[in-house]
């Protein structure tokens, strides 16, 4: 079945299928975005696709390496590229990353998350240094929020 919804995930991606990515999403289902942030429901994550990742860039390849499932929960790292639309920027992106699927027993995704070793990409294509530090901190922030980290501060 995560094979499946891998294959499925990604096809829709590359095809530049915002609504073949929001079906695979359970009604609460949720998508964490590395860059824009969290999107809850099917139609919240089909804008995220439509107004936001394919609006901005094209021609996606993203290839899921070494996928294991238990249960409801699969993890899988990645490579994923594509170009972005703005020709005045270093087209081509590549980042590798890894992502946690959490499934319904139907299939569907009820939530996705995931870490991107993007920066080095995102700085390369122009972004600037400051908004690439704020994601930075973004993610270091929401780390330090999580009630489970609070003992790794107590040391």
């Amino acid at each position: 079945m995560f094979q499946r919804i891998l294959a499925a995930f990604t096809g829709a991606i590359e095809a530049g299928d915002a609504g073949g990515v929001a079906a695979l999403f359970a009604p609460n289902g949720e998508y964490h975005d590395g860059v824009y942030g969290v999107f809850r429901g099917p139609a919240d994550i089909e804008r995220l696709f439509r107004d936001h990742w394919f609006k901005e860039t094209e021609n996606y390849r993203w290839e899921m390496l070494e996928p294991v499932f238990g249960g409801r929960v699969g993890y899988t790292n990645w490579l994923f590229s594509y170009n972005l639309k703005a020709p005045e920027r270093n087209s081509r992106m590549v980042m590798e990353g890894a992502s946690q699927f959490v499934l319904r027993s139907d299939g569907l995704i009820e939530r996705y998350r995931e870490w991107v070793e993007g920066a080095g990409a995102l700085l390369r294509a122009g972004a600037p240094q400051d908004r690439v530090l704020s994601l930075v901190f973004q993610h270091d922030d929401a780390v330090r929020a999580r009630p489970d980290a609070a003992p790794h501060f107590q040391i």
